[in-house]
Formats: C-alpha cells, structure tokens, sequence
C-alpha cells in the first residue's frame, strides 16, 4: 500500500471565484488569514516571500485593516510568519520545506523572483532558511541560486563593514533612566556604555557571521523603540549569539527577542520595575542556553502573569549575584 499523501492542489483563484465568494465568510480570525497568506493570488513561484502591504491583503480578504492586524500579530507571535509593512514584504520561512524545487532550473527562477524582493530583514532571514533547504538537496541547488547573477547585496557578495561610532557617542534609551549590562545595573545615566565598535573575528565561519547579523538587526528592530539608535554588534555580543547557534536556531533566537520585549518588566516600563532599568540587552537574553531558551520558549501567559512572575525572577537574579540588591 502506498504511504498517503500530505499534499493537495490548491488553485489561487479559489478567492475569487464567484461561487466561493458568494459562501458564508468566517470573522476575522488568524487561521483564515494564514490560509490566505499561503495561498492568496499575492503569492509567486517563490514559496512563502511576496510583496504585499497590509492595507492591500486586509482589503482583499474584506476586512478593516485593525482586524487583519490583530489576527496577524497572532501569526507573528507564534513564530509563523514576519512582515516589513514599511517595504511591504511578507515572510513565510517554512513555505519552503513544502514546496522543495525538483531542479536546479527552477531554483533559478525563484532567484530571479527573489531579487526583485526589497532588502529588509525578512528577506534575509528568508534567504538564510532557503539556502538551508537547498543544502538538504545538493550543492547544485546552492549553486543555481548563488550563481545566478548574484546580486551585490546578497550575503555571498556582501562585504560586511565594521561599525563606526563616534569617539563621545553614546546610545541613550527612550524611556528607562538605567540600564544592566553583563548582569550589573550601573548608575543613573543618560544611555549605555559607549561600546567600541569592533569587526567579527575572522575566525568565524561566514554563514555563522550571517545568522548572528540577522539576531542582532532582529533585536534592533524588535526594540526600535526603547533605544535611539541600534545597539552595536560588539565582539562580546558576537560571541554569545555565536555560542547560543551552537544549540538553536535563528528563528528561536529572534523568538527570544521578541517574547522579551512583550514583557514590561525586563524593557523597564512596568511601575513595579521601579528603577526603570532595561534588562533585555543582547547580553542577557544571550548569556547561556539556559537563559536563552527560557525566553525562546516563554508563553505570553507567563508573560502576562503580573508582579509574582516579576517578583521571582528578581529575586532569583539576585540570589545568584548578577543583579545588586
């Protein structure tokens, strides 16, 4: 007996058909809208990355954009999907795992699509998983893509400048008036300590320069706007994202950032946080595996929990001497 098959069909113009369109429609809700993220007449050849704005797909599902909003955060917050609403770029890493290419020749199509994609951030964490599943294939596959009029802004041909900073520049935060660093919570200042910018260690491989890049403009952009201007990748903070690769993924890494920054607590706008200090520095949410993998895998339940679950986690910090009385 043959194994039974996970895939079907689908045809994109099911959204518009007269018939489907003339059924009963569901409120706005987060599994109605993946459907449509994953099959909707915006998508291309290229599985799971399309241009598409949010007023755009809201208006095509007929919803207000507040509600296509809502169910979309919902998506976001489960680690499915990303968007850049600025440059209106969707996407939808695992797609690919799905929709695996039969040949070479089509992985150069998908080059051609994905090249007229604007450079943000999901684009690069989408070019990251997808040169991950070429790899499972063959190298042919990472040929075809790599060798298809590469781009200069692609992670093969990009060159990677080191940071500059001015000599007195310092990076202030919105709101909180203190800041920990390496576990220690300094004195009343105007922002953090200024950080010398510094290259990554040659002796890093490239693909791994490129992930820890990718966690470190995730962290930038999940926390925009807690700190004027994006923390620097320092060597410090390069050594600890590359330590944590060691055992998780890209994608669980930026979890870790974005279910921190959901907690009041830690960004130092929660009243009970009464010292206003920032604790979600790259440098603690990457300090060992065990703190990473805590907030990677934390639930917005636990997150809500209040002052019991603030309380606890203050008072194991200090137990443990990294954060002062």
């Amino acid at each position: 007996m043959a194994p039974p098959s996970y895939f079907r069909k689908i045809d994109i113009r099911i959204w518009s058909d007269s018939k489907f369109v003339g059924l009963s429609a569901p409120q706005p809700n987060a599994q109605t809208l993946w459907n449509y993220l994953l099959t909707g007449p915006h998508t291309t050849g290229l599985p799971g990355l399309y241009v598409a704005g949010e007023a755009m797909l809201a208006e095509a599902i007929g919803w207000h954009v507040d509600d296509f909003r809502h169910c979309f955060l919902e998506i976001q917050e489960s680690g499915m999907a990303t968007a850049d609403w600025r440059l209106r770029v969707v996407g939808i890493h695992n797609a690919i795992r799905y929709n695996m290419p039969q040949s070479p020749k089509v992985v150069k199509s998908w080059r051609t699509q994905f090249d007229s994609i604007p450079d943000c951030l999901v684009k690069r964490q989408y070019e990251l998983a997808l040169r991950h599943y070429l790899g499972t294939q063959s190298e042919a596959f990472l040929r075809a893509f790599d060798d298809f009029n590469t781009p200069k802004g692609s992670f093969k041909n990009e060159t990677h400048k080191p940071d500059t900073v001015d000599e007195d520049e310092v990076i202030p935060a919105k709101t909180p008036t203190k800041v920990i660093e390496n576990g220690i919570i300094s004195k009343k200042i105007t922002g953090t300590k200024k950080e010398k910018p510094r290259q990554i260690k040659m002796g890093i491989p490239q693909h791994i320069k490129e992930k820890i890049e990718v966690v470190i403009a995730h962290y930038n952009n999940v926390f925009a706007d807690i700190w004027d201007k994006p923390l620097m990748l320092t060597e410090k903070r390069t050594s600890a994202i590359g330590a944590r690769l060691n055992k998780f993924t890209v994608e669980e890494l930026c979890r870790a950032c974005n279910n921190i920054r959901l907690s009041p607590y830690h960004v130092g706008t929660d009243p009970k946080n009464l010292s206003g200090t920032v604790y979600a520095t790259p440098d603690f949410i990457f300090r060992n595996d065990g703190n990473t993998e805590k907030w990677a895998m934390m639930t917005k339940a636990t997150l809500q929990a209040g002052e019991t679950g603030a309380q606890k986690w203050l008072r194991e910090e200090q137990r443990l001497g990294t954060i002062n009385e």
